[in-house]
């Protein structure tokens, strides 16, 4: 099992009965986003995101009190997580349990993984590690490389800009469809997303169906959530997750070995 032991971290404080009235829920980024068509629609008014299928709600907390780590009352906001893979998740997690006393739902909604055995590969790591920490998630299953193959453009920024896209958007529909107040994502730890990108993304979105982004930079803790990655034997994964991604790595080589492709196989694109 894995068990977070909260003392060895330290936190960047955030006060939370502050957080209405401060700037974690208000936008700071000033310029909005020109978001893709195939997010936002012909219109820009609704956005167009797959629709809600495979839907699996698993609960696995019950008044869980693990160390520091509190399940948050019945009536402190709620706040749904959107969550890339599971070595990301583990300092978020750890600190808006420890620090902000709540407690967050998982959301696995990440078709930008590819291929199929690198998707199934996080997936089962990610609800292994949902298990041993507690948390209960929703998991919206679903590899769609074919999507990706098939963006007529090869520029990287505007595939992030997609893909950042498809997922905040359906992390909020559903967050205001079960009734959360906030969201947030475990790709805010990572130092090598693009984090001005997806601030300004999250807050459109966010604004689009009616909840809170809760803004909170979790990059200091980046190096805490891989050692525990380590420690415990997680998988860590070697590229961001997109099939254009993958031919980037530094380790395409052994990758495409494990994954039973060539480099013939990999899509160029414009970085």
């Amino acid at each position: 099992m894995t068990t977070v032991n909260t003392d060895k971290i330290s936190f960047h404080h955030v006060d939370r009965d502050s957080i209405a009235d401060s700037g974690l829920v208000s936008p700071t980024c000033a310029e909005p986003v020109k978001l893709p068509q195939a997010i936002l629609g012909s219109n820009d008014s609704e956005p167009i995101v797959p629709a809600t299928k495979d839907l699996i709600r698993v609960k696995k907390t019950s008044d869980l009190v693990r160390g520091q780590e509190t399940r948050a009352a019945a009536s402190d906001p709620k706040i749904l997580l959107h969550i890339c893979c599971a070595p990301c998740a583990t300092y978020p997690v750890a600190y808006l349990r420890s620090e902000l006393g709540m407690e967050p739902t998982g959301y696995f909604y990440n078709p930008n993984i590819h291929p199929q055995f690198e998707y199934q590969r996080r997936l089962d790591t990610f609800q292994n590690w949902a298990a041993d920490s507690g948390i209960d998630y929703y998991l919206q299953s679903d590899c769609d490389e074919g999507r990706w193959r098939s963006f007529p453009t090869k520029q990287k920024q505007i595939h992030c800009r997609t893909c950042y896209s498809l997922r905040f958007a359906e992390a909020c529909r559903h967050a205001a469809a079960e009734g959360f107040a906030y969201f947030t994502s475990t790709l805010f730890v990572s130092p090598y997303q693009d984090h001005l990108l997806m601030r300004q993304i999250a807050y459109q979105m966010a604004d689009r169906w009616g909840i809170k982004f809760l803004d909170i930079d979790f990059r200091p803790g980046y190096r805490f959530g891989q050692q525990m990655a380590r420690e415990s034997g997680m998988y860590r994964q070697r590229y961001c997750g997109c099939i254009y991604s993958l031919g980037e790595s530094n380790f395409k080589d052994k990758i495409l070995t494990q994954v039973g492709l060539t480099a013939a196989d990999i899509p160029d694109r414009e970085v």
